[in-house]
């Protein structure tokens, strides 16, 4: 069974595009196969006998299976694009498609998660843990408001508007490209890769009328052989 929750603090808001949680059914344990989204995620694991453990997973830019067993559940926090980096405190690219322990990453939010844990978890601890964590790294709220605000504007840039991107950001656009990896995971390119094949496979799961080479061509491929993250990966 999975659930998921939208924050309710608002500036979380900006940060957090969900809080989900999912329990593994004895009776299905197929493995899950995750599909890129271009966020990142930090995951509390609990298996049947009640052992934990908690790690950061990195942007994927590939598909991954996870093998599942009996008795699993997971609670998470979902970043929105870009924004994992200001409460996790490194460069995003460093773990992208990467499973992580988040003591090694962020030990501040780890031991806020561990004492949730020890009261019994619930999306409301979640949210006051991420809370906590995150304006540990800030002065205040407007400080942490202009970072996300930057982060925001990075995210913003196409291939035809980078050069006035970097300007507004006060950037040359080398520097621009550089931190839209260093907040998102992937190059500028390898992101608006991926953004077409989530626009592409969110159209094929929700149904659609068109056919393959008609929906590749909507989503902004050039050929039905491009629509996947990378060459080493299929629908």
């Amino acid at each position: 069974m999975y659930c998921e929750k939208n924050p309710n603090n608002e500036y979380l808001r900006l940060l957090v595009d969900k809080f989900w949680k999912f329990n593994q059914s004895a009776a299905n344990l197929e493995p899950l196969y995750i599909h890129p989204d271009g966020s990142t995620d930090v995951i509390v694991r609990e298996n049947a006998n009640g052992e934990t453990s908690l790690f950061a997973c990195g942007v994927m830019s590939r598909t991954r299976k996870v093998a599942i067993e009996k008795g699993d559940s997971f609670w998470g926090i979902r970043f929105k694009p870009g924004m994992a980096s200001l409460c996790l405190g490194i460069p995003i690219n460093e773990i992208t498609d990467d499973l992580i322990e988040l003591n090694l990453i962020s030990k501040n939010l780890s031991r806020l998660l561990h004492n949730e844990l020890i009261k019994g978890l619930s999306f409301r601890g979640l949210e006051e843990s991420i809370f906590e964590a995150l304006f540990n790294n800030f002065d205040s709220f407007d400080s942490f408001y202009l970072k996300a605000k930057q982060i925001r504007m990075i995210g913003s840039i196409t291939f035809g508007n980078l050069s006035k991107v970097a300007e507004e950001v006060n950037s040359s656009r080398r520097t621009l490209l550089r931190e839209f990896k260093t907040h998102y995971g992937l190059s500028f390119r390898e992101f608006s890769t991926l953004n077409k094949f989530i626009k592409f496979k969110t159209k094929i799961d929700n149904g659609t009328l068109l056919s393959l080479s008609e929906l590749a061509l909507e989503c902004g491929y050039y050929c039905l052989l491009y629509t996947s993250p990378s060459p080493r990966d299929g629908l």
